[in-house]
């Protein structure tokens, strides 16, 4: 290496948004012009990536009796997952056998082997356990997965690639710097009557608008308050830039874009004199079945911010900001968030499911269920474990639907391409879901074949059998009884069945989640320090299939979020000019178990209707609140409001200064 001289030519960059949007901006796009724009661009914006608006907003701003207008900064993010980026590749003659990480098998398989130019099925991928992915990890780790595979074959040994955290931080996809611009206006009452919305994103690398150019993502951030708007407009301008590649990094535009929204929504309520969490419920979608824009029924917005309110009290707020007397000032706040519940699948017997799987490009499941002559059934399933122990909740809803009262007889085989069944890969959190529409539909076919089997040796009508615990019984006469070790076993040992499910659909677009966050917080307005006391986090869960991992989940979805609120992208603060992101975790703090608030997790069931048991599944719903829940706090806390992220201790004493205000 020492022998090695470079000679480095520096280009032109922009690596913020403010230097892409200049008029003297480098080209970063082959005369393209840093603006991106694509085929569904609106023709009526030609400065913008993607646009929607309704009514008009000249009318709307002159129905006002309050209009403000207000500048949102968020310099970027990304959520630290557990798990190390690395993996193994072995040869074994023309067969190659690797040892992943991330969410899925096959479809990595695939990739893999169209970068080596061989056939799939010389591929045995193997990934059972991750300690957390987030997107951004995985996706991280397939970039070295071809080169580890080819070094593996010339050296002809295994190769083992393990990241460095330091290196691995550099290859993560981040929660992208935004820019977003209100003008709002409001009645007297309260009532909003027009808001006009800019987003200004970068896209790092990308050519294309990421989330900021694809109408179910965009919409999704601004669908929570604008139902009840007559009049709005909200464009969204995505700009290529020197940064980092924006990615998954648990949830895609979720703090970026719910931080600016919920900051918005509290100074509002301050301007027309009305109490946060009464504006919100004034403007909150509300369930609308059949409603073409938001046909939502599942959807219990109320009950999330009144429960969440309540559980908290909220009613102890201080009326005025930064009103209490004393050095420490505490202070409330709250943020909400939408995002999607479920993306509820379509399952085999369902009339969209060949429609939806049959198309080029369809995220299709597949499970099998395997009764043996033991009376233990084998669950084989793709999907890898990535700390949210999905196979335990898919196991209770099989052990549920054949009749157990645990899950003692249900055994798992998962992870490994020579032994699960082709499936997708999961993503957004949503494997209760998504794999749950093959297991549901697999477990329900080998239901109603067991039944089917047990009346004909019966003799007994099967409307009149029952299942607990591996027997099947007549509900009328209890002598007539059989096993599901006796069926599998007159069966040459075992009874198969097979379920697949697709995402997609109609269903899918009618399934939304909403979320919230209640903070109280600390601040010493000598210092600028602030802790972060205790929240309320509610969440609209449908029915909860594990509680503790349930809990678990969301304590963790909390921590990280407060940690995208407090710092952004490292950028080697204490050594500048060495090695992008050389420092680690010294220029990136996370948070420790003295920063993690007390808490108390509030589940909202919504008992989604289009699924089994109500099931929605919510890991990623109340994610985006907490950054603009703990800025509103701080607000309330001390009379500081912080609209460029990240929060820190600098901007609370800047703040302070700037009023002559201290205790």
């Amino acid at each position: 290496m020492d022998a090695i001289q470079v000679e480095y030519e520096v280009l032109p960059f922009a690596s913020t948004l403010k230097d892409a949007m200049a008029t003297d901006a480098p080209d970063l796009r082959g005369g393209k012009g840093n603006l991106l724009r694509h085929a569904n661009s609106p023709q009526n914006f030609p400065n913008a990536t993607w646009a929607e608006q309704q009514g008009d907003l000249e009318q709307g701003f002159a129905e006002a009796d309050v209009i403000r207008e207000f500048t949102y900064r968020f310099v970027g993010g990304v959520s630290v997952p557990m798990q190390p980026s690395g993996s193994v590749a072995k040869w074994n003659g023309d067969q190659l056998t690797f040892w992943g990480m991330g969410q899925g098998i096959y479809p990595v398989r695939a990739a893999l082997a169209a970068a080596l130019g061989i056939d799939a099925s010389k591929i045995r991928f193997i990934n059972k356990w991750n300690g957390s992915t987030f997107g951004a990890a995985r996706l991280a780790a397939e970039r070295f997965y071809p080169l580890i595979a080819h070094l593996a074959k010339v050296t002809g040994r295994p190769v083992k690639v393990m990241l460095p955290k330091d290196q691995e931080l550099a290859q993560l996809q981040i929660k992208p710097e935004t820019i977003t611009k209100f003008k709002v206006g409001a009645r007297k009452d309260g009532r909003i009557t027009a808001i006009e919305h800019e987003v200004f994103v970068s896209v790092g690398d990308l050519d294309s608008g990421g989330h900021a150019s694809t109408p179910g993502n965009a919409q999704n951030q601004l669908e929570l308050y604008t139902s009840l708007v007559p009049h709005w407009r909200s464009l969204w301008c995505a700009y290529r830039t020197n940064a980092p590649r924006p990615g998954p990094s648990r949830s895609y535009y979720q703090q970026e874009t719910k931080w600016s929204w919920e900051s918005m929504m509290d100074e509002m309520a301050e301007a027309v004199g009305l109490d946060p969490v009464a504006f919100r419920l004034m403007h909150i979608t509300k369930p609308k079945p059949g409603d073409a824009r938001y046909p939502y029924d599942s959807f219990p917005s109320v009950e999330v911010l009144e429960e969440g309110a309540k559980a908290f009290g909220w009613n102890r707020r201080n009326p005025t900001p930064g009103g209490a007397p004393g050095r420490f000032k505490r202070g409330f706040g709250v943020g909400m968030s939408q995002h999607h519940g479920g993306l509820m699948g379509y399952h085999e017997g369902e009339e969209a499911f060949q429609k939806l799987a049959a198309a080029p490009g369809a995220a299709v499941f597949g499970t099998e269920l395997e009764l043996g002559a033991d009376g233990y059934v084998t669950m084989k399933v793709a999907l890898p474990d990535s700390g949210s122990n999905a196979a335990t909740a898919l196991a209770h809803l099989v052990s549920e639907m054949l009749g157990f009262t645990n899950r003692n007889r249900i055994r798992l085989i998962w992870g490994d391409t020579d032994m699960a069944p082709s499936s997708d890969e999961w993503f957004g959190g949503r494997t209760i879901t998504l794999q749950g529409a093959a297991i549901c539909s697999a477990a329900d076919k080998l239901r109603k074949d067991l039944l089917r089997r047990a009346a004909a040796s019966l003799q007994v009508d099967v409307a009149k059998l029952q299942i607990r615990d591996g027997v099947i019984s007549s509900t009328e006469d209890p002598k007539k009884t059989t096993t599901l070790y006796a069926l599998a076993k007159a069966n040459g040992g075992t009874i198969r069945q097979t379920g697949r499910g697709v995402s997609g659909g109609e269903r899918t677009g009618s399934n939304k989640g909403v979320g919230a966050c209640f903070v109280e917080v600390e601040v010493d307005t000598w210092t600028g320090d602030w802790r972060f006391l205790r929240a309320v986090y509610p969440h609209d869960t449908g029915l909860v299939i594990n509680p503790l991992v349930a809990e678990a989940d969301m304590v963790g979805s909390l921590v990280e979020s407060t940690q995208v609120a407090t710092d952004a992208i490292p950028w080697d603060r204490e050594f500048p000019g060495t090695r992008h992101y050389s420092v680690g975790y010294l220029s990136y703090r996370l948070p420790t178990i003295m920063d993690v608030p007390k808490q108390t997790q509030l589940y909202i069931d919504s008992l989604e209707p289009r699924w089994f048991y109500g099931v929605k599944s919510f890991s990623e719903t109340s994610i985006g609140a907490v950054p603009g829940a703990i800025a509103n706090a701080i607000y309330n806390a001390c009379g500081v409001r912080i609209r460029e992220h990240p929060i820190t201790r600098e901007k609370i004493m800047a703040g302070l200064r700037a009023q002559g205000r201290r205790a």
